[in-house]
């Protein structure tokens, strides 16, 4: 009896048993993990088509219409997110929530209402931004008082599932308080 115990095991065939099968299958899924991660890392710059949706702390509503957060990637520089709060807007939010985890290196952005040069003098703008990240990171900028498009290069490249604007400080607009951002592009 110990000859064939013996014999089995010397037979047995550890690539067909149920504890290769597990060890296999655990180890396939830890590479598609891995691999998930590195694709998410390599991966070609961010398309604004990756936003999933935006949210903000707060939305102007006047004349039948909201001044909401989805105008801020739409393509259209006379459209814009009006913060609603009382007051400048200090402390103010608005979101981006991508569809997977993206490496971003950089920020364009056209602060201010931008739809006229009225428009924009009018409106305060953003003078101090802070990013936060899904990391829990998060870098402050300050940006120039200009009618037109300003990049904001990250000082540290970051792997993220969402960006947060936080509005920090403003350049006063000459007639509203409403602090405004016409566009922004991630990259």
């Amino acid at each position: 009896k110990n000859a064939l115990d013996a014999q089995n095991a010397v037979n047995y065939d550890f690539e067909k048993s149920d504890e290769y099968l597990t060890w296999e299958y655990s180890v396939l899924e830890e590479s598609n993990e891995l691999k998930n991660k590195i694709n998410s890392i390599m991966q070609v710059p961010i398309d604004m088509s990756n936003i999933t949706y935006a949210s903000a702390t707060s939305s102007l509503s006047e004349y039948n219409m909201t001044h909401s957060p989805e105008r801020l990637f739409d393509g259209d520089i006379s459209t814009a997110w009006v913060e609603g709060a009382k007051g400048q807007g200090i402390g103010e939010i608005v979101t981006f929530y991508f569809d997977r985890e993206y490496l971003l290196t950089g920020v364009i952005i056209n602060a201010g209402y931008q739809k006229t040069s009225a428009t924009y003098e009018k409106n305060s703008r953003p003078k101090e931004l802070k990013i936060s990240f899904s990391d829990g990171s998060s870098q402050a900028y300050m940006l120039q008082d200009i009618n037109g498009k300003q990049e904001i290069i990250l000082e540290e490249k970051v792997v993220t599932e969402y960006i947060s604007l936080t509005i920090e400080s403003v350049y006063q607009g000459n007639q509203y308080e409403d602090t405004v951002i016409s566009e922004v592009y991630f990259y």
